[in-house]
């Protein structure tokens, strides 16, 4: 089980033309059809994967078979222009060990080659790793992780648009624990840290790998490239904050680190879904809206606790987009009516400070249909920042919801809203026991 020669003709079919590359699984090769297969005319170009023997050395041959069964079964049936397509190829090996894979042959470079040039365009960046996710989430619907998600892996195209390579590693959801072999399957660097420290991994996972795509692409440089100690590299992954330096970037190139951040977050619950990912790199009007914002200093100006990428800032430009329409905003950015937006009291009541009076008074005079999303965004006002007065503390914040709560005269309401009224007495109720025995209180 050799490495084929170049001119070397594999089962009477594909004929090795040229070496692409190689990697720790194997040999690719550009291969061109001797005669006819399936539907394909003879002539026709591919590209073939040959396995490494080492791989059948490292594990047990029945994992090897089963993992290139799925390789061949997931390429085959998923047609997707974000994904490789892979030709079910199985049948000329199904007696022993597998050698091959074949696949649509991709023309143009990786992600890895694109970016050791330095750091991509903005415009350009956002639509290669909106592509990849297009690609990863096809597979998702599937029921599917990828687990080996990074540049390396992701080529684009001749006509600019990124193709996910490579599904060696696919593994259904319902499977995907870390195997038992001793390599460790995707790379160190671009895997998840809940999946590196052989937890369950999850889409959640694939995301976060996807996220250091988005970094590369923005920085030039592969994550954590500064570290080359094996063993300091595992302890960055599990335990470093990810920092992207965006100083002297366009607000729209800011927008996008930011998603990037979120979704490098250590822990998975951190992380948005892969659906709110691709919400974000193509929802123009959150971009512009963002980046309008950003650019005329209204996060500043309505305080420190709109700071970059909080969920609190997120949630101030959904706001912003509900409140204004796309028409009416467009205008503003326009016309440059910073001023319209800062003083505009229903904002001001959602994000500005306010005492426990007046925020009672606030809740009393929003419509009934409204007040159950009123405490939720005080309830997500506390966790993202310092709340004035009586929600500056966790005692604060669960008194005040006491009062609305006893202000309330509408019995569905109260019953909609009594369950977030305990959760939060609950919260503060453990925070001070917690606080009371380090502090060895009473």
């Amino acid at each position: 089980m050799g490495l084929p020669a170049i001119g070397e003709i594999i089962d009477g079919l594909f004929k090795i033309e040229r070496k692409l590359g190689s990697g720790a699984t194997g040999t690719v090769f550009e291969v061109q059809l001797s005669v006819p297969w399936t539907s394909f005319r003879a002539g026709e170009r591919f590209c073939l994967k040959w396995y490494a023997p080492a791989i059948f050395e490292r594990e047990e041959a029945r994992i090897i078979i089963a993992r290139r069964i799925r390789e061949s079964m997931v390429g085959s049936y998923l047609a997707h222009p974000n994904l490789v397509k892979v030709h079910d190829t199985a049948a000329f090996w199904k007696d022993g060990l597998p050698r091959y894979v074949v696949m649509s042959l991709i023309t143009g470079e990786t992600l890895e080659s694109l970016t050791s040039r330095g750091p991509v365009p903005t415009d350009l960046a956002r639509n290669l790793l909106l592509g990849t996710a297009n690609g990863l989430k096809a597979l998702h619907d599937h029921g599917i992780l990828h687990r080996d998600v990074k540049s390396a892996n992701v080529m684009r195209d001749s006509g600019g648009q990124a193709v996910l390579l490579d599904l060696g590693v696919v593994r259904l959801q319902s499977e995907a624990t870390v195997t038992n072999s001793q390599s460790f399957l995707g790379t160190l660097r671009f895997a998840a840290p809940e999946w590196l420290f052989r937890e369950e991994c999850s889409t959640s996972s694939d995301v976060y790998s996807l996220g250091t795509i988005g970094y590369q692409l923005l920085t030039g440089q592969p994550i954590f490239s500064d570290i080359g100690l094996y063993s300091r590299l595992v302890m960055a992954v599990r335990n470093q904050p990810i920092e992207i330096e965006d100083s002297g970037w366009s607000p729209e190139r800011r927008y996008l680190g930011n998603v990037v951040r979120r979704m490098l977050a250590k822990e998975p619950e951190s992380r948005p879904s892969l659906d709110v990912v691709i919400e974000c790199l193509s929802n123009y009007r959150r971009r512009d809206a963002w980046s309008w914002l950003e650019r005329n200093g209204i996060f500043r100006k309505l305080g420190s606790d709109l700071g970059s990428d909080s969920p609190r800032q997120r949630r101030f430009v959904q706001a912003v987009l509900e409140l204004y329409g796309e028409e009416t905003l467009r205008r503003l950015m326009r016309e440059n009516h910073t001023d319209q937006v800062v003083s505009d009291p229903r904002l001001r009541r959602m994000f500005y400070l306010m005492s426990t009076g007046e925020a009672v008074k606030d809740y009393l005079s929003t419509p009934a249909e409204g007040r159950k999303v009123w405490v939720e965004a005080i309830l997500g006002a506390y966790d993202d920042t310092h709340y004035a007065g009586a929600c500056a503390e966790l005692e604060g914040r669960s008194d005040l919801l006491d009062e609305v709560y006893q202000s309330e005269s509408s019995e569905e309401i109260r019953a909609q809203i009594k369950p977030m009224v305990d959760a939060a007495r609950a919260e503060f109720d453990e925070e001070f026991d917690a606080a009371m025995l380090e502090g060895g209180g009473d």
